[in-house]
C-alpha cells in the first residue's frame, strides 16, 4: 500500500524544528535546535519514524537498534546520540550535529578540482576511522562481557570529516550485534555498499571485525588513488572482482605514495583474511609506523587543511544558511503568543544489548556512488545549503529539492508494474514516484501491480494502464504485437543498465552441474519472465536439458517466491537475477543457504512504456521526469526499494533488445 502523506510536526518536545532535510521509505531526517535550562540551545539532528511504519513493532525495532549500538559508545571517533524519544506515535532519536563533510564529498571535490588528496590528509583519515572502529569492535556490556560488533557498511558515505579534522564514524544502523541483540538475525542476507563489501560478505561466510578491516582499506585505497578500487557491470560483477583480488597495486597508480604505506593498505585489503590485520587498530599501528618510517605527518590538521582547499566555500555557504534558518525560526516564536508547552515527550530507556556471536553475514544494499565518480557517469552531488548531519541518509546527500503540495487536476495517470515481486512490497517501495509525477504532471497518479506479467501487458495496450514497466522479454514480446509502442526509459539498478541471470541450488545439494538437473524439481517465475523462465530454459537446453520433459517444472509467480521455494525445498534449483539474490535478505529469505549453480545471460532492465493510447504529450513530460529523477535530490531516498535498487530510470533505446529478440527467435518451443 502506498504510505499516507506525513505532515512534519513544528516541535518533537524541547526540540524546535527547522526544516526536513530528507525523507526515506521508514524515516524523516530533521535539522533542529535544542533549547535547554537558560536558554541553552544547540543544533542538533533527529531521525523521526514515520507514523505509518511506527505502528509495526518489528520496523520499530529496526529504527531503534542504530541507537542501541551508538548510546553505550564513548568515542569522539563515533557520532554520539543525546535522545530517544516518542511523541504522537512516532519514535525519533536525537544526534549531534557535525559540520563538515563526509569523506565521499571530499573525494568528489577533488574529482572536479582534478587534485589529488594529500597522502598525509588520507592516512590521518584512515588512522583515526580505524580507532573509532576498533572502539566499537572492542564495546562490551555493563557485565563486561565482549558485544562482537562488526559495523559492515565502513565506507566514505560513513565517514565524516569534521572542521576541525577529525573523523566521525556513522550508520550503525546495520551493524552486526545490533541485530542478534533484538534477536532477528537474518543469515545470509547481503547489507552494505558493494564497492567496500569484504570477500567474505560477497561469498555469504561468517564475519568478524577483519571485514571492517577490509572495508577500512578500501577507503583509504581510494582516498589515495583518486579511483574507485572495484567497478564491475554490475553488482555481482563487481562481487567477483572483490573475491578474486582484482585490484592494482597503488604504485601503479599514484607513484608518489610510499612503498611502505601501499605495503600496509595491501596487507588491509588482501582477501585471505587470515592473512589481514586481525584487528583495526593493529592495522592503525602499522599505517602510523609507515607513515613514521617515511617522514609522512598524518595529523588532523592536515585533514582540516584539504577540507578547507577543497570545501572551504561550501562549508562557509552552509554555515549562513543555517544561521538565518535559526534566526528564522527565533523571529517567528517572538511574534507567537504565550502558549502553554506542549506535553513532554516519552523519554525511552535502551535495553543493553547482549553478548552474542557472529554468525553469517548481512549486507544490506543501499546506493553505490563510486568514488570519485566519473564527470559523464554521476550527476554532480548536490549538497544542501545546511551543515551536513550524522546520519546515513544526511551523508549520502542533503536534499536540497523539496515537492509542494500541488493542486491535482485531471483523470489519473495509471502506472503499472508487472509482479516480479511481492506486488505490497513493490507498491510500498515504488511509492514516492507518486507525489514525484503528481508535481510533474499535476495530475493525480497511481501505482498498479498486474495479476501476472501478461496481465500487465493486455491492460497497458488497451489503455487501462498509460505507462507501465515491461521486463525485457516481455517488452519484446508486446513490441512484437503492438509496434506503436513507446520506450521513454528504463530501470537502473545500482545504476547499471542491465542484469545477470543465474540459476540457483541448495548448498547442502552436492549439484556442481548442469546435467545433475535432469529428474530435480525447478522453479520458474512465470511464463513472460526473462531472467527467471526465458533465459534459464534456454541454457538448459544448451546444457542437453529439455525442460518440459527432463525437469519437474513449479512456476512460483515472482522471484522472491522463487527464492522462498528453493530455502523451504519445494525445488531443487530455480531461476532468478542477481539483484534479487543478492538483496533478498531484506525480505527475509535465508540466502546463504543457496549457492549459484550458474549464469544464464545478461539482459537490460525492465522497459518503461508508454500506451499507443497515451497523449504524446504526456508521454514526454513523464518520460522526461523519470530520466531526470535523482532520487537521492528528487525524493529524498538513495533509492526505489530495497528489492530492487532502483537508483534512477535511463535513457533507452528498441536497440538494445535486439540480442534478446535474436535469442527469444531463436528459442524452441515447448512439446
Amino acid at each position: 500500500m502506498t504510505p499516507p502523506v506525513t505532515t512534519t510536526p513544528k516541535r518533537l518536545g524541547r526540540y524546535e524544528i527547522l526544516r526536513r532535510l530528507a525523507t526515506g521509505g521508514m524515516a524523516e531526517i530533521l535539522l533542529a535546535t535544542e533549547t535547554g535550562i537558560g536558554g541553552l540551545e544547540r543544533l542538533v539532528v533527529v531521525k523521526r519514524l514515520l507514523p505509518h511504519v511506527g505502528a509495526h513493532a518489528a520496523f520499530v525495532d529496526m529504527f531503534l537498534q542504530e541507537a542501541r549500538i551508538i548510546a553505550p559508545l564513548r568515542h569522539p571517533g563515533v557520532v554520539q546520540i543525546f535522545d530517544l524519544g516518542e511523541q504522537d506515535g512516532a519514535y525519533y532519536i536525537v544526534m549531534e550535529y557535525v559540520e563538515g563533510s563526509s569523506v565521499r564529498e571530499l573525494l568528489v571535490a577533488a574529482h572536479r578540482a582534478e587534485q589529488a588528496i594529500s597522502v598525509s590528509a588520507a592516512c590521518s583519515i584512515a588512522a583515526q576511522a580505524c580507532s573509532a572502529a576498533h572502539a566499537a569492535h572492542e564495546l562490551c556490556d555493563l557485565n563486561g562481557a565482549h558485544l562482537g560488533i562488526v559495523h559492515r557498511d565502513i565506507s566514505p558515505h560513513n565517514l565524516m570529516l569534521t572542521v576541525t579534522g577529525h573523523v566521525k564514524l556513522l550508520d550503525f544502523g546495520i551493524a552486526k550485534a545490533t541485530e542478534k541483540a533484538l534477536g532477528h538475525t537474518r543469515t545470509g542476507t547481503l547489507r552494505g555498499k558493494f564497492r567496500y563489501l569484504s570477500p567474505e560478505q560477497c561469498e555469504g561466510a561468517q564475519l568478524d571485525r577483519r571485514s571492517d578491516v577490509y572495508s577500512l582499506g578500501v577507503v583509504l585505497w581510494e582516498v589515495l588513488s583518486g579511483k574507485m578500487a572495484f567497478r564491475g557491470d554490475s553488482e555481482f560483477a563487481t562481487m567477483q572482482s572483490i573475491v578474486k583480488g582484482e585490484i592494482p597495486t597503488l604504485g601503479e597508480i599514484r607513484p608518489e605514495v610510499p612503498a611502505e604505506i601501499a605495503a600496509v593498505v595491501s596487507r588491509a585489503m588482501i582477501t585471505d583474511r587470515d592473512a589481514r590485520y586481525p584487528t583495526a587498530e593493529a592495522f592503525r599501528r602499522a599505517l602510523l609506523d609507515a607513515c613514521q618510517a617515511t617522514g609522512v605527518a598524518a595529523t588532523q590538521d592536515h585533514v582540516a587543511a584539504e577540507l578547507v582547499r577543497l570545501c572551504g566555500a561550501a562549508h562557509l555557504t552552509r554555515r549562513a544558511e543555517v544561521q538565518e534558518l535559526v534566526l528564522a525560526s527565533t523571529r517567528e516564536l517572538d511574534t507567537q503568543p504565550l502558549i502553554s508547552m506542549p506535553e513532554p515527550t516519552r523519554t525511552m530507556a535502551l535495553a543493553p544489548l547482549e553478548p552474542t556471536p557472529i554468525d553469517g553475514p548481512t549486507v544490506e544494499t543501499r546506493p553505490i556512488t563510486p568514488t570519485p565518480p566519473p564527470a559523464d557517469e554521476e550527476r554532480p552531488l548536490r549538497v544542501a545549503p545546511v551543515a551536513i548531519a550524522a546520519t546515513v541518509l544526511f551523508l549520502i546527500g542533503l536534499v536540497v529539492w523539496r515537492l509542494s503540495t500541488p493542486t491535482l487536476e485531471g483523470p489519473p495517470v495509471r502506472l503499472g508494474f508487472a509482479p516480479v515481486s511481492d506486488p505490497e512490497r513493490m507498491l510500498s517501495e515504488f511509492a514516492p514516484l507518486k507525489p514525484y509525477l503528481e508535481g510533474i504532471t499535476g495530475r493525480p497518479v497511481e501505482l498498479k501491480v498486474g495479476r501476472n506479467y501478461d496481465d500487465v501487458a493486455a491492460r497497458l495496450l488497451a489503455g487501462e494502464f498509460e505507462f507501465a514497466v515491461l521486463p525485457p522479454a516481455l517488452y519484446v514480446k508486446t513490441r512484437g504485437v503492438a509496434p506503436d509502442l513507446s520506450i521513454g526509459a528504463q530501470l537502473l539498478h545500482e545504476g547499471a543498465d542491465g542484469s545477470q541471470g543465474i540459476v540457483l541450488v541448495k548448498a547442502s545439494s552436492g549439484l556442481t552441474k548442469a546435467e545433475e538437473l535432469k529428474g530435480k524439481r525447478f522453479c520458474f517465475t512465470d511464463r513472460s519472465s526473462t531472467t527467471g523462465y526465458r533465459l534459464p530454459r534456454a541454457w538448459l537446453r544448451r546444457q542437453g536439458i529439455e525442460p518440459a520433459t527432463d525437469l519437474v517444472e513449479i512456476l512460483s509467480g515472482n522471484h522472491l517466491q522463487v527464492l522462498r521455494d528453493l530455502v523451504d525445498d519445494r525445488c531443487d534449483a530455480g531461476a532468478t537475477y542477481s539483484f534479487n539474490y543478492m538483496t533478498a535478505g531484506d525480505a527475509g529469505i535465508r540466502v546463504a543457504s543457496l549457492r549459484i549453480l550458474d549464469e544464464t545471460g545478461w539482459v537490460p532492465n525492465d522497459a518503461v512504456c508508454a500506451s499507443p493510447k497515451t497523449d504524446p504529450d504526456l508521454q514526454d513530460v513523464v518520460f522526461g521526469a523519470l530520466r531526470a529523477l535523482d532520487p537521492q535530490e528528487h525524493l529524498g531516498t538513495p533509492m526505489l526499494g530495497e528489492s530492487q535498487h532502483i537508483t534512477g530510470f535511463g535513457a533507452v533505446d528498441d536497440a538494445v533488445f535486439d540480442d534478446l529478440r535474436a535469442l527469444l527467435a531463436q528459442e524452441v518451443p515447448d512439446p
